[in-house]
């Protein structure tokens, strides 16, 4: 397995696993779909307000989970002892950057989540 093999499947796993699931789950509460006190607390907090006003929280929420995903792969940037071993490799040494991989056309974002927003 070649290195760009070796990140773009810790990309995929990092969109599915992290980014969607977050997305989802907001869409969800946003639906009403969350079952459970909780959910519907949400679901009550969304209906506040209209449509336009939830595509912009929505979008919010978005910026707001991949600015986290920044951060913490900034953090592996940033601090020699902490690791992201793929297949006994560190990512960080294959990468030119690990946040570089999120963002431009061809980054995991665009080319791994179902959310190309």
């Amino acid at each position: 397995m070649n290195d760009k093999d070796i990140l773009n499947e810790f990309g995929v796993t990092l969109m599915a696993s992290v980014r969607d699931r977050s997305i989802s789950k907001l869409e969800q509460a946003q639906s009403g779909a969350l079952k459970g006190s909780s959910g519907k607390i949400l679901c009550d907090l969304f209906t506040q307000f209209n449509n336009e006003q939830q595509k912009v929280i929505k979008k919010l929420i978005v910026e707001f989970i991949d600015n986290t995903i920044f951060n913490t792969l900034s953090m592996f940037e940033e601090e020699e002892s902490k690791k992201i071993l793929v297949h006994g490799v560190d990512i960080n040494e294959i990468s030119d950057g690990l946040c570089g991989e999120l963002f431009t056309e061809d980054g995991w974002i665009s080319q791994f989540s179902k959310y190309d927003e």
